[in-house]
């Protein structure tokens, strides 16, 4: 299974959890992940579909105070860098975050499935037995409660539920 939120390490200068990847918002370090941060977790956010836009913006913002470059201007030019890398890197979890489309197809290739622009058909005995299901339904509903289509369609719910399981 596709983990979506690694642990994120202690900030190396005060031991805290940082919050975010990019920087450590207890003592204000400026960090350097490893391995590239998934969108969510450079905003130090769970990922999910459904987000509230005003808390995202309000962590962009809280974070932004910390990785502006101009807040580090008079640093040593290896400080510079990061606070340019990490502002950007945070800008553009941002942007995927905040809009719907990308943060599904984000979010489904996460686990696995196939990216917007890629091909998504489905085999054709599938599709099949999704047909054969429908006419059980609009049979079932038919033919009202007692009937044979209505136990039909009760036995299909119990094969659908196990198969789901």
């Amino acid at each position: 299974m596709t983990t979506l939120s690694p642990a994120m390490e202690a900030c190396p200068a005060c031991g805290a959890s940082p919050g975010s990847p990019l920087l450590c918002e207890r003592c204000g370090e400026l960090l350097e992940p490893r391995t590239p941060p998934t969108p969510f977790a450079v905003l130090g956010l769970e990922p999910a579909y459904v987000i509230d836009q005003a808390a995202v913006k309000k962590r962009l913002f809280a974070l932004s105070r910390g990785l502006h470059p101009d807040f580090h201007a008079t640093a040593d030019e290896e400080t510079r860098r990061l606070a340019g890398d990490n502002t950007a890197a945070l800008n553009a979890a941002y942007q995927l975050v905040v809009d719907d489309s990308r943060r599904a197809d984000w979010l489904v290739r996460a686990l696995g499935g196939p990216r917007e622009d890629e091909e998504r058909t489905l085999q054709g005995a599938f599709l099949q037995e999704v047909l054969e299901w429908n006419e059980a339904i609009e049979e079932a509903r038919a033919a009202g409660p007692g009937s044979p289509a209505h136990a039909a369609l009760a036995a299909l719910t119990e094969v659908l539920r196990g198969a789901r399981a």
